[in-house]
This record gives structure tokens, C-alpha cells and sequence, in this order.
């Protein structure tokens, strides 16, 4: 395992940056409509408690 505190050649930098787009491009679509979801259900929870109090 490499230290986590030795500095990353530019080739690992690359190709770390390649798979995090590979990811991206093959499911960010579906994180990003999770992700709006999940702040439309935090904003429906926030709002039913004001209209409790």
C-alpha cells in the first residue's frame, strides 16, 4: 500500500482522473436525479414541520 502522504506521480493523477470521469459519465445522470430527489423530500420534511408548529 503507498503512503498517503507521498506525492502522486502525474500518471496515477491521470488515470485516477480518468476513472472518476469513467464514473461520472456512466452514472452521474443517475446521481444527480437521487440527489434531487433527495433535497425535494428534505424540503417537503422541512415545510410539513413549519405548517405543524
Amino acid at each position: 500500500m503507498k503512503s498517503p502522504f507521498k506525492a502522486k506521480s502525474s500518471r496515477r493523477r491521470r488515470m485516477e482522473a480518468r476513472r472518476r470521469a469513467e464514473l461520472l459519465d456512466r452514472y452521474g445522470e443517475q446521481i444527480r436525479l437521487v440527489a434531487i430527489g433527495g433535497g425535494i423530500v428534505l424540503v417537503a420534511v422541512m415545510v410539513i414541520k413549519l405548517v405543524i408548529r
